[in-house]
Parts: structure tokens; sequence; C-alpha cells
């Protein structure tokens, strides 16, 4: 099955390693996370200020 990039509704199951806050200032604060997927493969994310509040109390490392 091919992912594509317009769908909102998929379901992944990761570990979150690492959270932090950063400032850029070509893009303002945004958090940014590691996370690791079963085959323990890191991936990094980072989450753009607006959303930021909402997922902050959702993304707890461990």
């Amino acid at each position: 099955m091919m992912s594509k990039p317009y769908k909102t509704a998929c379901r992944v199951q990761v570990y979150v390693l690492h959270t932090w806050k950063i400032f850029t200032t070509k893009f303002g604060e945004a958090f940014d996370i590691v996370l690791s997927d079963f085959k323990r493969k890191k991936i990094h994310a980072s989450v753009k200020r607006e959303h930021m509040n909402r997922l902050k109390k959702l993304v707890v490392p461990g």
C-alpha cells in the first residue's frame, strides 16, 4: 500500500525518545521531537508554533 501525502486519518505507533523547544529567526518557535518506530529507526519531527501547545501535552518521552 502506497502512502499518500494528503491523507490525514493514518495511525502510526512510535516511541518518543526526546523533545525540546527551539527558536529560529527564519521559522520562529517550534517543538522538536525525536521518535523511534518499531524497527528502532529514528525519526526527527518538528511541530510549528500554532500546533505546539496542543501536541506538547500528548507527546511525553518514554
